[in-house]
């Protein structure tokens, strides 16, 4: 028996079928070749024989077609190959590099897998508050030296910094303030006035603010604007090496850069709560005049009368607090920054997260203490 397919032919020697290949197995041939492997077949063989010593030249795309042919005819027959020593190094070379990276890396089980994952994110965790540590250390002495060496106090740029981040944010937190005013009036009033005790919304409204919504509004719209802007213009400076500059100059980036960012913010967020304590009983005043037909006098008097000693001196202690989180949590994100501007626009949205979140943090544990001490 004799059939020929192109570059292939089968003879029949006894139970062993002798596929002979000849021709060139290269590049160029491709689409000949792979027509000829797919139409070629031999059937009922106990035994096959793949013989190439007839090929005049082959490349690595005949070798895989050889590889191919010899796959889809012998996968389950006994089989010997017949090679000349060219080709059977280029058989060697293509088995080479098909083995590279051939096993895939096992699934690990989904509870390991957790289990990994929390630890990474358990380590990265303790590196940053170790790092972010470090950095508050590195302000703090630098405050310091400015304290001993008053000429090194960057006195201008903390102006200019209370200026862009405090004068600068008065009118849209006072806005955010007036609004959120109305809200809690208007909803206290609403869930007291089904009990009768709907004049109790002035007191409300005044724990309320004083204590709690107004340091808590002033800080979250400074960490979403300035915290942003803090890791945004460090980070850019970053990316320009300005800072490395400054060093190589013999300039401490952080006494000109940082230190009065994080001055001038804990000078203004106090004042900015005041703002926002402000406008957010104004808000309230203004809701209940309105909705109830509260005259001011009486507001007033009510407001004063029921407003707890310490309701506005807690939420000023906090203020500082919270703008000391935000500038060094904004300053270290822009300090972090590396390469490319996807890392910049990384750690800007890290330093707004990491503020809010913080921020919060912070209240609660404020809470809590004056809840333990009384106040």
């Amino acid at each position: 028996m004799s059939t020929n397919a192109g570059f292939l032919s089968a003879m029949q020697k006894g139970d062993t079928v002798v596929v002979n290949a000849t021709g060139q197995w290269t590049l160029a041939n491709g689409r000949t070749l792979a027509k000829a492997i797919d139409t070629f077949s031999c059937e009922n063989a106990a035994r096959i024989e793949f013989n190439f010593q007839a090929v005049q030249i082959m490349d690595t795309a005949g070798a895989l077609l050889a590889r191919q042919l010899i796959g889809r005819l012998a996968h389950s027959t006994p089989h010997t190959v017949i090679t000349n020593p060219a080709i059977e190094q280029i058989f060697k070379t293509l088995e080479r590099h098909q083995n590279l990276d051939v096993a895939l890396p096992q699934k690990s089980p989904f509870l390991i897998e957790k289990l990994t994952h929390i630890g990474k994110a358990t380590v990265d965790a303790i590196v940053l508050v170790a790092c972010f540590v470090v950095f508050i250390g590195e302000i703090t002495s630098r405050l310091l030296v400015a304290l001993i060496k008053p000429a090194r106090f960057r006195l201008g740029q903390t102006a200019t910094q209370i200026e862009l981040s405090g004068f600068n944010a008065i009118p849209i937190i006072s806005l955010i303030s007036f609004l959120i005013g109305i809200v809690v009036a208007y909803q206290g009033a609403l869930q007291l006035g089904k009990l009768g005790a709907d004049i109790y919304t002035v007191d409300l409204l005044a724990v309320t603010i004083l204590r709690e919504m107004g340091v808590l509004l002033a800080a979250v719209v400074i960490a979403g604007r300035s915290g942003s802007t803090f890791a945004a213009e460090i980070g850019s400076m970053k990316l320009r090496q300005e800072i490395d500059a400054m060093r190589t100059i013999g300039m401490d980036p952080i006494e000109l850069l940082v230190l009065p960012r994080v001055l001038g913010l804990v000078i203004s967020l106090p004042i900015l709560t005041l703002f926002a304590n402000f406008f957010g009983v104004l808000g309230g005043g203004v809701m209940l005049w309105l909705s109830m037909d509260m005259s001011a006098a009486f507001f007033v008097n009510q407001f004063i009368s029921g407003l707890p000693p310490w309701a506005f001196w807690v939420g000023m202690i906090k203020a500082p607090v919270f703008a000391a989180i935000i500038a060094v949590i904004g300053c270290y994100e822009g300090m972090q920054v590396r390469g490319n501007s996807e890392s910049l626009g990384k750690h800007t949205t890290r330093a707004v997260v990491e503020s809010i979140f913080l921020i919060i943090v912070f209240d609660a544990l404020f809470s809590i203490f004056f809840g333990i001490v009384g106040i």
